[in-house]
């Protein structure tokens, strides 16, 4: 069997409205979504657009779930951004 997982580039690759619909289809058909976090570029990138970091947008946003796998994060991830991951993946 195969499973089709939903695959928005980065936070800020779609709009906001977008992103939310995507996460609300994955729960919807069962499946997931990844997508590029904690790199150094979508870091940088957040903290330009939004004043924090990708992560800590997405879960103020309510876009982390179990369902939601964060691809790469080549960057050290500090405790803030850990207990962030640990919350939304209920560890």
């Amino acid at each position: 069997m195969q499973h089709v997982w939903l695959a928005p580039y980065t936070i800020f690759s779609t709009s906001l409205q977008t992103y939310k619909r995507i996460v609300k289809l994955a729960n919807e058909f069962d499946t997931s979504v990844t997508i590029h976090a904690s790199t150094p570029s979508t870091i940088e990138e957040s903290k330009a657009l939004y004043g924090m970091k990708d992560i800590e947008f997405q879960y103020s946003q309510n876009l982390l779930a179990n369902n939601v796998l964060a691809a790469h994060c080549t960057t050290d991830i500090d405790k803030s951004v850990l207990d962030i991951l640990k919350k939304a993946h209920k560890f």
